[in-house]
C-alpha cells in the first residue's frame, strides 16, 4: 500500500480500503499512474473533469506544446524523471471515469 495514502487515511479514522472513490484533479501521467493502481488495488471508482477525460484514458496521446524528447536532456532534475520512467511512468495506461466532474459538480 502507499505510505501518503495509509497515513492520510489513518488521519481521518480510517484505512486504505475504505477509500471508494478518487477524483483526477487533472490528468498528469502520474495522477492517472497512482489512479489507475488504486483501481486495480481498491477498486475505487474514478472521477475526472470533462475536459480531461481523454487525457486521463489515454495519457500516451497527451499533446505537448514542445516535443518531450529533448525535455529530460535540458531538465535540471534528470536522475528524478530516470527514476520515474524506470518505475513505469511511460508505461502508464489510462483509467476509465465512471463519474465525469464538471462545473457544477459530479454528474
Amino acid at each position: 500500500m502507499w505510505l501518503a495514502l495509509d497515513e492520510a487515511v489513518r488521519l481521518l479514522g480510517a484505512g486504505p480500503r475504505d477509500v471508494t472513490a478518487l477524483v483526477l484533479t487533472h490528468g498528469h501521467v502520474d495522477h492517472v499512474g497512482f489512479a489507475r493502481r488504486a483501481v486495480s488495488t481498491l477498486g475505487v471508482e474514478v472521477g475526472a473533469h470533462e475536459a480531461d477525460a481523454r487525457i486521463v484514458a489515454h495519457p500516451s496521446r497527451y499533446a505537448h506544446g514542445r516535443p518531450r524528447a529533448w525535455y529530460p536532456l535540458r531538465h535540471r532534475r534528470i536522475p528524478v524523471l530516470a527514476a520515474m520512467a524506470a518505475k513505469g511512468a511511460l508505461r502508464v495506461h489510462g483509467v476509465r471515469t465512471s463519474h465525469p466532474v464538471g462545473a457544477a459538480g459530479v454528474a
